[in-house]
């Protein structure tokens, strides 16, 4: 399993309109997709920074070239209706692991 993380560094005074869009918009359109099996929104509760509210997405797919898939053809399409609608407003890390042993 492969796991693609979205960690996202919001403004306080934008997190409502934020999380709503994610929720009704932009995680329905990725897992629209068809390449990922399984989608999570984490709020994460200690963030480095606390004049920021920090959300972690995880997208789940069988393996890398399901991920590649969607990183050739949708990612930078996607990402660009987020950097638009919140330009200035947040930052994001991403990071793809690969699951080794679950306990």
């Amino acid at each position: 399993m492969v796991i693609y993380k979205v960690i996202i560094h919001i403004q306080k005074e934008i997190e409502q309109d934020w999380l709503s869009w994610i929720k009704k918009e932009h995680v329905p359109e990725i897992m629209s997709l068809n390449i990922f099996m399984k989608s999570k929104i984490f709020q994460i509760l200690h963030p480095k920074k606390h004049d920021l509210k920090s959300y972690c997405i995880e997208y789940h797919c069988n393996s890398i070239n399901d991920y590649d898939k969607y990183k050739n053809n949708y990612a930078k399409s996607i990402q660009k209706k987020h950097s638009e609608k919140y330009k200035g407003k947040f930052n994001a890390e991403r990071l793809i692991i690969s699951l080794k042993n679950e306990f």
